[in-house]
């Protein structure tokens, strides 16, 4: 999967987590494994079981509680959207 650049996507589920801040420490912790370059944070609530972003009204939030362990906007960006438009661009190129 590194090699050809995937991603993992997080899903917001309150299956284990119970905040958004579990939430946010997912991420991380996914990040800490994988590396900022191979994670998107997923904001789908459809289908979700007790969604802990159920609202993207909660994005601010989520994005805060990203920078405030020090994350570089770089990074912060990649996992907000870049690493997946990266991936689903290469996926529809010819």
């Amino acid at each position: 999967m590194f090699d050809a650049g995937g991603v993992v996507g997080t899903w917001p589920a309150g299956i284990v987590l119970r905040t958004q801040g579990d939430y946010v420490q997912a991420i991380l912790e996914l990040v800490d494994l994988l590396g900022e370059d191979h994670v998107a944070a997923g904001t789908d609530m459809d289908a979700n079981c007790k969604p802990v972003f159920e609202t993207y009204a909660k994005m601010p939030l989520l994005v805060g509680g990203l920078l405030r362990p020090g994350m570089p906007e770089e990074a912060l960006a990649k996992l907000i959207g870049a690493n997946f438009l990266r991936v689903f661009t290469q996926a529809l190129a010819p």
